[in-house]
């Protein structure tokens, strides 16, 4: 589709003017894109990584471990881990690590490099109820509990090889652990139990960081327009089937409707997006000109810009 796509663009100029023939309707769904990370770490794909959970006393020990899970599942999530397994450590010290557990490590998993956790605090203040009315309440209205987690907790990253420190973040933050109540069960003294707010917690801080070390999906919104011509694409999207719905649009892109070409051209550029050829969503965006809601168009011209950059990126990452 890509050769049939790109020989249509170069076959004339869609210079498409859209009149104020009247409103036009449009939608939105829910994509998945992939974005890098938010502080670039060199660690080769292919180097091997062990994650380390460092524990002072037994009590912080089975909350470290299981966080240390959680951080390997997010970093396995990403394209740029995904096939490979983190081995997961722990080790019992007061202090920093020392270079003969460094090497003890990396005898065992022949590690280039070692993420580390440790100091791992979480305090559960006082919930909140949210929405509850004085005296007595008629019905079966429901309150939101609202509990903050208040957690600290460090990574650390070194070179086994060399003993070195490479990157240091002491993360402190607080999670608000929301629950549901209907009225004749609110309680604010009742607290969510430990192993909910230490996985809750640990699932939340654990994403984060992964993001500064390999590129990420992230769940964004795209909108694209509606015409009763090409409505049948609207469950083709639904579907997540974009070659057909952009073969519903590909119909109407030299339509002697102006409007509706000019939309089809819009949605055809979601389409290559959706498909991962960003250069030529850009050549269906650069050759539609509008008079009305010009600044949506130039925002996602913008977009399309910002992920063929961020593409340059992620490769480099992945592919090093």
């Amino acid at each position: 589709m890509k050769d049939f796509l790109l020989k249509y663009l170069l076959t004339g100029t869609l210079s498409l003017l859209i009149t104020a023939c009247g409103t036009i309707q449009y939608t939105s769904t829910k994509v998945q894109t992939l974005n890098p990370p938010t502080r670039q770490i060199n660690l080769s794909s292919s180097a091997n990584i062990a994650i380390v959970a460092l524990w002072n006393t037994a009590g912080d020990s089975l909350d470290l471990t299981n966080t240390a899970m959680f951080l390997k599942e997010n970093l396995e999530a990403s394209p740029k881990y995904s096939a490979y397994v983190f081995p997961v450590y722990t080790i019992q010290s007061h202090e920093e690590m020392s270079n003969e557990q460094i090497d003890e490590i990396r005898a065992t998993s022949d590690a280039d490099y070692l993420i580390v956790l440790a100091n791992l605090k979480i305090d559960v203040g006082k919930s909140k109820v949210s929405g509850a009315l004085s005296g007595y309440v008629y019905g079966n209205e429901s309150y939101s509990i609202s509990t903050p987690a208040i957690y600290g907790v460090s990574f650390k990253i070194y070179d086994a090889r060399q003993h070195t420190l490479l990157d240091s973040n002491q993360v402190n933050d607080t999670l608000n652990l929301v629950s549901k109540q209907y009225y004749w069960e609110v309680d604010e003294d009742v607290l969510p139990d430990r192993k909910t707010v230490v996985e809750t917690v640990g699932r939340e801080l654990t994403q984060n960081y992964a993001k500064r070390l390999a590129p990420y999906w992230m769940e964004e919104t795209r909108y694209y327009y509606l015409q009763s011509e090409i409505e049948r694409a609207r469950e083709y999207i639904e579907n997540e089937d974009w070659h057909n719905a952009m073969r519903v649009w590909m119909q109407h892109v030299d339509n002697s409707n102006k409007s509706l070409a000019a939309v089809c051209c819009f949605n055809m550029a979601l389409g290559c997006e959706m498909l991962g050829e960003y250069d030529l969503a850009l050549k269906w965006m650069e050759n539609i000109k509008r008079k009305d809601e010009k600044y949506y168009w130039i925002e996602y011209k913008q977009t399309i810009e910002k992920r063929i950059s961020e593409k340059k990126v992620i490769d480099k990452m992945i592919f090093d």
